[in-house]
Formats: C-alpha cells, sequence, structure tokens
C-alpha cells in the first residue's frame, strides 16, 4: 500500500485497528490487556474499560493504550469517537524510540519516560493526526477525564523494523505543545528535556528564550517563566550540543491571561428597608458595580425582607459594569424563585438549582427579565478581569463628535461611548449603544475626549445585523451617495457628499444611508439641528432676506406669524420665530 500524505510519499503501509474486540475489556470496570496484535508486527497492551461497547480511557484510572513492540514507524492515527463523549474531551498521543514497559509511563513526569507529545485529538473538532518525525513506538491516553473510542487505526510504515536512531542526533523536547498561565497566578514552569537515541542526554544544558517578552520573559538558565501581561508567546529552548551530540530546540506556546477578580453581593446585606423600590439602585463591588433598573416600565423592582430577595418585574433589569480598564467575564445568579433573565451580549444559561449563569467578556452587561413573569434574586457573583491597555487612543474633539473604526477588537475608554447608527427617523439617526467593538466596525463616539483603546483574547463583540456606519482601515476617497462627518455653520452632522469628494481617512467611517427612506441632504444626531436642517436663530431684518418659506417648505411672500424657514442674501438659511406684532 503507498500513500501520499502533504507531498510525502510514504513506503509500504500497513493499518492495525484497535477496538474492544482487540482488546477483549468489556463492561464498566478497568482491566489491563497486553499481547494483542493487529495486521502489524506491532504489540498492542495497555488498560481501559469497554464501557459502551467502546475503549473508554480515564485519567483518574491511569488507563491508556501503549506499544510493547513496534509496528515500524507511526505515521497516522484516525479517531472514530464514541457518541456522547463530553465535548471538547482530548486525547493525548506519544511517541519514543524506545519500546512502553507498562501503561504508567504516560503518566511519567519524565519526557524520555513518558514520550514525548506528537499531539492531541479534540472530540468534536477532530478525528486524525499526522505524525512528523520517525517514531517507532506509540501510546496515548485522555488528557482528562473520561472518553470513548469506538475504533482508532493506526498507520505503520515499515515491517516492524527500526532503523535504531543515531546517537548523535538529539531531539530537544518540553513535556506539553501549550500550556496556559494567568496574571497574578502561580505558573509551574516546565522544562525541556534532551534526547539522543531515545534516551535522556544526562546533564545536557540548555538556553531558554522568550519570543514576545511583552507577554513572558524567562530566565535563559532555569526556564523560569515570569508573566508581564495578556498574550501569547512562543517559550524555545536550545541545546548547543557537545563533542558526541548534534544541537537541537523545541518549543512550547504560553497563552498568558489576564489577572482574574471576583466579587460577590449578597440581596440580605445590602440593608434594604422592606418593600424599599430600588430603581437607580446601585450596588459597588471593588471594580463592579451592579445597578437596579426598572428597564422603562411602571413596575420597580424592590427589596422584599421576608424572602431576603429583589423582586424582579417583567422587563426589569441588572446592570453589571466594570470600571475603565476591566471586563466583565462571568455572573452567577442565585434565585429565590427564578427569573428567565436575557443578556444584550455573551450568553446565558441554566445551572444546577434555582441559578443561571452569564459568560462572555464585555464592559458592561443588560440582564433583563424577559420571561413574562417575576422572580427573585438572592445573590450575585461576578468575575472580572483587568484589559490590556494598547497603549493606543482615539481623540474626539470639541465638537464633540467622531467616527472611529479599529483593526482590532477593542474597548474605547470605559465602553460606554461608542453607538452603531440603526436607522434613521427623518433626518435623526437612531443609535444603539456597543460596548465591545468587533474589528472593522465604524461607530461613533460621543463626548469630547482623548479615549484609551483596551483589548482582551476574550472580548465577546456583539456583532450588529444593522450598523450604517462603514469603517474604513486606509484612506479611502468618499464616493456619491456616502455621508460624511462634518461642521457646518454650528451644527455637526453627516453630509452627504457633492462635487467636492473628502477623503475619509484610515479608522474612520462614513454613513451609507442609500437604503434609507427618505433622502436628506444631512443626517443629524438631535431633532433641533436636523429641523433646520444646519440652520440657527439669529435676529435678521427684511433687506437681508432673500426668500422665505414655510416649515412645510412652501414659498410665501413674507414672514408668517410663528415659525419660518428664511433665506439670507449671503447664502445661509435660518429658522426665524415671528410674532404677530411683525417682531423677529
Amino acid at each position: 500500500m503507498m500513500m501520499a500524505i502533504g507531498g510525502s510519499v510514504w513506503a509500504e503501509t500497513v493499518t492495525d485497528v484497535l477496538n474492544q474486540s482487540l482488546t477483549g475489556v468489556t463492561g464498566t470496570l478497568y482491566s489491563s490487556f497486553s499481547g494483542k496484535k493487529g495486521v502489524s508486527s506491532a504489540v498492542y497492551a495497555g488498560t481501559c474499560a469497554g464501557g459502551r461497547s467502546s475503549i473508554q480511557l480515564r485519567t483518574s484510572s491511569n488507563a491508556g493504550v501503549i506499544t510493547t513492540e513496534s509496528g515500524g514507524k507511526v505515521r497516522r492515527i484516525v479517531v472514530e469517537w464514541e457518541p456522547g463523549t463530553t465535548n471538547k474531551r482530548v486525547l493525548d498521543v506519544y511517541g519514543k524510540n524506545s519500546a512502553y514497559s507498562g501503561v504508567s509511563e504516560l503518566f511519567s513526569s519524565r519526557s524520555a519516560t513518558q514520550g514525548k507529545l506528537l499531539g492531541q485529538i479534540t472530540y468534536g473538532t477532530s478525528t486524525t493526526l499526522d505524525i512528523e518525525g520517525d517514531y517507532a513506538f506509540i501510546g496515548f491516553r485522555s488528557h482528562d477525564g473520561a472518553l470513548y473510542l469506538s475504533e482508532v487505526r493506526i498507520d505503520w510504515e515499515g515491517d516492524g523494523s527500526v532503523d535504531t536512531p543515531s546517537e548523535t542526533a538529539t531531539t530537544t523536547a518540553f513535556p506539553q505543545a501549550s500550556y496556559t498561565a494567568t496574571l497574578g497566578a502561580v505558573f509551574m514552569s516546565p522544562t525541556a528535556t534532551v534526547f539522543a537515541g531515545g534516551v535522556e542526554v544526562e546533564g545536557a544544558a540548555v538556553s531558554y528564550s522568550s519570543g514576545d517578552e511583552e507577554v513572558a520573559t524567562i530566565d535563559s538558565s532555569t526556564g523560569e517563566v515570569t508573566l508581564v501581561a495578556a498574550g501569547e508567546t512562543t517559550i524555545t529552548a536550545t541545546y548547543a550540543g557537545d563533542e558526541t551530540h548534534d544541537a537541537s530546540s523545541g518549543s512550547y506556546t504560553l497563552t498568558v491571561k489576564a489577572e482574574m477578580f471576583s466579587t460577590t453581593w449578597v440581596v440580605e446585606d445590602a440593608g434594604y428597608a422592606d418593600k424599599e423600590a430600588l430603581d437607580g439602585a446601585e450596588v459597588v463591588r471593588g471594580n463592579v458595580s451592579l445597578l437596579l433598573s426598572c428597564g422603562g416600565v411602571s413596575y420597580r423592582p424592590y427589596y422584599d425582607a421576608s424572602r431576603k430577595a429583589v423582586h424582579f418585574y417583567n422587563k426589569n433589569q441588572l446592570i453589571v459594569s466594570a470600571v475603565e480598564g476591566y471586563a466583565v467575564t462571568k455572573i452567577d445568579l442565585t434565585y429565590g424563585t427564578s427569573i428567565t433573565f436575557g443578556a444584550n451580549v455573551g450568553t446565558m444559561s441554566k445551572i444546577v438549582g434555582k441559578c443561571s449563569s452569564w459568560t462572555g467578556c464585555s464592559p458592561f452587561v443588560v440582564l433583563t427579565n424577559g420571561g413574562g413573569g417575576y422572580g427573585e434574586l438572592v445573590g450575585v457573583s461576578v468575575g472580572y478581569v483587568k484589559l490590556t491597555d494598547t497603549e493606543r487612543t482615539v481623540e474626539v474633539g470639541s465638537v464633540g463628535y467622531g467616527t472611529f473604526c479599529s483593526d482590532i477588537p477593542v474597548i474605547v475608554g470605559d465602553g460606554r461611548s461608542s453607538s452603531i447608527i440603526v436607522g434613521a427617523e427623518g433626518g435623526v439617526l437612531v443609535q444603539e449603544g456597543i460596548g465591545v467593538i468587533p474589528a472593522g466596525e465604524g461607530v461613533l463616539l460621543t463626548g469630547a475626549n482623548t479615549y484609551k483603546l483596551y483589548t482582551y483574547g476574550g472580548l465577546t463583540p456583539a456583532v450588529p445585523t444593522t450598523n450604517y456606519l462603514k469603517g474604513v482601515l486606509t484612506d479611502t476617497l468618499a464616493e456619491e451617495g456616502w455621508y460624511v462627518l462634518q461642521q457646518h455653520e454650528d451644527v455637526v452632522a453627516f453630509y452627504e457628499v457633492g462635487d467636492t469628494k473628502p477623503t475619509v481617512t484610515a479608522g474612520k467611517a462614513y454613513l451609507d444611508m442609500m437604503d434609507a427612506s427618505a433622502k436628506v441632504r444631512a443626517f443629524c444626531f438631535t431633532m433641533e439641528d436636523a429641523y433646520t436642517t444646519a440652520v440657527q436663530r439669529v435676529a435678521i431684518g427684511s433687506d437681508e432676506i432673500e426668500a422665505v418659506y414655510t416649515l412645510g417648505g412652501v414659498k410665501v411672500n413674507s414672514l408668517q406669524r410663528g415659525m419660518n424657514i428664511v433665506r439670507l442674501k449671503n447664502g445661509r438659511k435660518v429658522k426665524s420665530f415671528c410674532h404677530e406684532d411683525g417682531r423677529k
């Protein structure tokens, strides 16, 4: 059998099929087996159970499958998962060039004994692992928890005869290919091991380096890692070699998560009076606050002393916010009687008992009771993280409005000054707040300020289904039909592009309202500005007037009692109020 994988041609390849029939282990009790063979020269042994008519592995039972004799060079493993394995359970695959003596070696802390981690196969995500490099012996085990394998197919190249690896060639490896650490928590830094001919080179000195020292630094001699900031870096160990051994290197990927914090609010301890209406009541805990709101309806949440809970009506809200530089990542709610809360961003799910949980990453989360009835909230636990300061800022000038577009997901300031445009009513834009800005999304920033930009690997953007603001990441010449943010006279608005086409600079946005119900010259932020289409109140004399119109646009011969639209001889257009006695 000939196989070509990724451009490489394999020699004759045979495939062993491992399943419950081959192991001979049935039932849910873990038992050992040995001396099992397929069609290759490999001999298999291990410990497993036979639950669900499969090969059942579990870390707590030190279960796994190994080879005690080689079938050649292992080239590929294909797994057929038994349905019902817990989502994201992982199968770890190890290899080395010396025979395994027992399953316990798969759980050894010594790389020379355990072998090199060749890769992982994840339930619900992958089924195949192609092996890079030449390994004569293989073993596999669960990474964590129980998993079930209907069958495992192992491709071997060769007839079982294995060339003895060169005594001078070396391999430098860490126990795992990737690690995750959290700022503020202890990280047990792994060290690398050097192998030659499948045997550890005793006393081999390696030097360590970090690919991104803004994420983590490392002691070049000991491999001890110091976490600096959230992000990802590659840690590399290099062996320089000696008179009898060649040089080699190995690495692992280190993902550093932001420092985690948590706080709890117990309603009973808040000191509320019985039946006290709590609309607008705020509770501050650490770097987060919890705001109780009626949600725009007449019934307000109130404290029920007998139930030691806050009573939430339909549409009442709980708004959880973090201070600038932080973001909420988890909210656990405890109920007296259940509330059907829904979140504006992230996910909300029921968990065991009278409680539910929100997960995501946002500067603020609005939880709205949408169940149609009422419920009783007993307590709230909030998890939050410190965001990464990108060292970038965006400035909104004294006019009070600006557009923005980012190349990465970000939070602007405290996340409360950014909005998208979801429509227009006449000439007035309809805005909707957005705390986390997706990459490439155009937003409107409101409020003169210099805002810091924050990011984090787990930000949860609420990707809008409708947004008429279109962001640009390179300087772009405006086109006919676009509206760009400008100030004419005293009015800041999005004005239609005319013969003179401005440039929308990189990191800004324009308004595309081509499908708006009525084409207007400018889209404004207030009814006052839109009503007069960029005009202002001024005192005028009759010798300055060129034409007079009613508010409905009908031209008249003179100023009428009440409000008029007046075009002046200097080209400006103003709104004027005329009293019955002619005073303007």
